[in-house]
Formats: C-alpha cells, structure tokens, sequence
C-alpha cells in the first residue's frame, strides 16, 4: 500500500485529535474494595436500588454511582469525588442516611443479580460476593 506525505500527515493529526480528546474526558475516581461497602441490592424489573456506604473521608465524598452495560453485564462504580469538586455521575443519591447512601438506576432491561457487577479500583466482584478478575469481563 503506497501512501502519500499528505495522507500520512493527516492521519497523524487525526490520531493526535483523538487522544487529545480522551486526555480532555474527565475520568471519575472510583473507590478501592476496602473504601466502600454494598449493603443491600434490590432489582424490581428493570429498577435497581443500591445502598452502600462509603469510607468516611474529610476531603472526598461520593456524589453516587457510574454504570455502564457491557455483554449483558452491568459494571457499577462508585464515585470518589474530591470536596471542592463537583462529579458527574449517571446516578446520583436519592436518600443518605448517616454514612449510608441510596441510588436507585433504571436499566433498559431487566438484569439479574448476577448480571450486576461492583468494579472497584483494581479488581471486580458481582453484588452476592462472587470474586471477578478484570480480565473474566
């Protein structure tokens, strides 16, 4: 394949476009296994309901979760968002009780609890314990 000076020129730029616009994508921070904790699941149709609590922390809170659906599963994440800053989030708190906190999502479909995973930073694991790796997903 033979390619020209301009062609090549251009693809270099588009390549720096693209990962100049990720670089620019803000990434929430998620917590570590040992910084929150699922307390209770409940998933009536396509509604899930979650309560967690996160650690106690004076410079970070977590303003709710992030989900995405990949293969059938739904990979949870709760964001740790620094004081000072607001987080975007695809599901925020609809109730806080002490250091417990509720969200509530609605899915496009049905799921099943084992369909439901808690991605931690550094590792995965469904809502009813069983352990993941990164790579099983």
């Amino acid at each position: 394949m033979k390619t020209n000076k301009k062609t090549t020129l251009g693809l270099a730029a588009l390549f720096g476009l693209a990962i100049s616009y990720y670089a620019m994508a803000e990434v929430n921070d998620i917590y570590a296994k040992s910084g929150v904790t699922i307390d209770d699941c409940v998933i009536e149709g396509n509604r899930v309901t979650i309560t967690y609590t996160p650690m106690m922390e004076t410079l970070y809170y977590s303003p709710g979760i992030e989900y995405q659906v990949m293969d059938e599963r739904v990979i949870l994440s709760v964001v740790r968002c620094p004081i000072k800053k607001e987080c975007a989030v695809d599901s925020e708190l609809i109730a806080q009780n002490g250091q417990q906190h509720v969200v509530s999502l609605t899915l496009d479909k049905t799921y099943h609890a084992g369909d439901l995973f808690v991605h931690y930073a550094g590792d995965d694991m469904t809502l009813e314990g069983e352990q993941h790796t990164e790579a099983e997903l």
